[in-house]
């Protein structure tokens, strides 16, 4: 069953709406722009412009609490605490590839880089269960 939408006729149109086209009863297409009847591309000139401001919603505190558990995750797991338990079990899951003789060979990094990832991400929870932006 094809229905056909509602049109809406130029004089139905409130004159504080910002913009919109539509089709008459006789088929003609129309714009309304602040309040001004236009025909839609009849002329150059007659192009409907709107200017639109995006608004950034507030982030949702359940968001805001997801995120930051997630943070705290992450610097619990990349503390120096934990680090020593799972980096040499990852070398031997690794052994006999290329990556995990790079890993070992440089393992003293990987320390130090996880344990900067811990800090930088603990303390980027905690500006996120404070409430800041971050």
């Amino acid at each position: 069953m094809n229905t056909v939408p509602n049109q809406t006729h130029p004089t139905d149109i409130l004159p504080l709406q910002t913009g919109g086209c539509g089709v008459t009863e006789d088929g003609n297409s129309y714009c309304n722009v602040d309040g001004e009847k236009c025909a839609c591309g009849t002329t150059p000139h007659a192009t409907m412009t709107t200017h639109t401001t995006s608004i950034v919603a507030p982030q949702s505190a359940q968001w805001t609490k997801i995120r930051s558990g997630a943070l705290f995750v992450v610097a619990c797991l990349t503390s120096p605490c934990c680090t020593p338990l799972y980096v040499p079990l990852l070398l031997v899951l690794l052994a006999g590839t290329p990556f995990a003789v790079r890993l070992g060979a440089h393992v003293g990094w990987v320390y130090g880089g996880l344990a900067l990832v811990s800090v930088a991400s603990g303390f980027m929870a905690w500006r996120s269960w404070q409430g800041k932006r971050g």
